[in-house]
């Protein structure tokens, strides 16, 4: 009986030990995944699609925000399960950061580049960036964290649902706004600006924006912000139908006062936007109409009228952008160029495609095939050759070398 349960407690004792070998083997090559560098470079780990054109996935699902750091030497994506980290210019994977948010942040970073915002589901958090590239892969990211702000009204809290997509820091670094999506049959109350002061965190005042998602947002002066309006008219086409018919805007609002001061009507369903300091035109997407022809579009609109009032609102309307128009991003480094995605949200199995355009005449340049609802654009600042396309449903970033496209 003594030799049997021996016999017993070694294959025990051998149960125990294999699975202890196998769960460090999971955490060696889970941690190698997450945090290694040097062994992922740029002609490794990015596949070329066509001549200028590049791709890598994602660690994680759902790429939403991308930024590039004031230094020029990291990317940042949020995607749904992590704050993910790539050294530039030659994409070597760094770490991903777990984050606690229930969706892939929105991104910015402070004009002095020491701070990154991340707004998501009601909430805008501040965190010290050289501590988000610096921690270990694991640490939980409130080790970094400055301060966060629920941007809901408090007798609103647990009663509504939406996002804080987009969000814009003022050019002194001393004021962050936070431009509050959602749903546009949500109660009226809850369509905002959010005016948040960056030191302390606290709530500088509200600008309310009216019915409808309040998304894309870009500091055009100081003292002003411009952002999209999904819709200043909630409209269904027929009683009970899911089809919508959008009229949306841009909108111009101060954030010293809180108040809306200008609006430009700029079609159905705008939804991103993009603005150089100093450039003469704002280009706006517009999403169109969610049935075929589609008829998605970008707006070009002057920013002196933005900014004074002065003169006509719209400039032109580029047409023939495809179905759901989403992201659209300027560069002026090899002559004016813009970057725009139609996601193809509407049509089953599509995966989208990425628009290179010649924003005088309006003539599509170049159309490269998307991976799936390619959504944000964001164009490198440091090198305006470079533009990043975050696809949404592809879990990957397209990398274009526009110096090529």
């Amino acid at each position: 009986m003594a030799n049997k349960l021996s016999k017993v407690n070694k294959r025990q004792a051998w149960i125990v030990l294999a699975l202890i070998a196998v769960l460090a083997l999971i955490a060696y090559f889970a941690h190698g995944k997450l945090s290694r560098g040097s062994h992922e470079s740029y002609a490794a780990a990015v596949k070329l699609i066509q001549p200028g054109q590049y791709r890598f996935k994602t660690r994680g699902t759902n790429p939403m925000g991308i930024v590039v750091t004031m230094d020029n030497k990291n990317l940042l994506l949020g995607t749904l399960e992590f704050i993910e980290i790539y050294t530039l210019p030659d994409l070597e994977f760094v770490k991903a950061r777990p984050h606690t948010f229930t969706s892939g942040p929105c991104l910015s970073v402070s004009p002095d580049g020491t701070k990154l915002a991340a707004g998501i589901n009601g909430k805008m958090n501040l965190y010290d960036l050289q501590k988000v590239v610096d921690q270990n892969w694991n640490e939980p990211m409130t080790k970094a964290e400055v301060w966060t702000h629920s941007i809901y009204p408090p007798e609103l809290m647990g009663e509504i649902s939406g996002s804080t997509f987009f969000s814009a820091f003022s050019p002194d670094g001393k004021t962050l706004v936070g431009a509050h999506e959602n749903s546009a049959d949500k109660p009226d109350n809850t369509h905002w600006v959010y005016v948040l002061d960056v030191a302390t965190g606290k709530l500088k005042g509200s600008i309310h924006t009216g019915i409808g998602s309040t998304v894309g947002i870009k500091f055009l002066t100081p003292t002003l912000v411009a952002y999209a309006k999904e819709t200043d008219k909630y409209a269904p086409q027929a009683a009970g139908s899911t089809i919508f018919s959008w009229q949306g805007s841009v909108q111009v609002a101060d954030i010293t006062t809180f108040q809306r001061i200008r609006s430009a009507g700029v079609g159905i369903q705008p939804v991103r936007l993009d603005h150089l300091p100093g450039a003469p035109h704002v280009y706006v997407s517009v999403r169109g109409p969610t049935v075929a022809p589609y008829k998605g579009e970008v707006a070009v609109v002057s920013a002196e009228y933005l900014i004074n009032g002065t003169g006509p609102s719209i400039v032109k309307i580029i047409p023939n952008m495809g179905p759901s128009t989403v992201g659209v991003g300027i560069s002026v480094a090899s002559g004016p160029k813009l970057v725009v995605t139609a996601s193809n949200r509407w049509v089953n199995n599509s995966k989208g495609s990425i628009h290179i355009v010649d924003p005088e005449s309006g003539n599509i340049l170049k159309t490269l095939k998307g991976d799936g609802f390619p959504r944000d654009v964001i164009i490198n600042q440091h090198n305006l050759n470079m533009a990043f396309v975050g696809n949404f449903w592809g879990n990957s970033i397209d990398v274009l070398d526009l110096s090529v496209l």
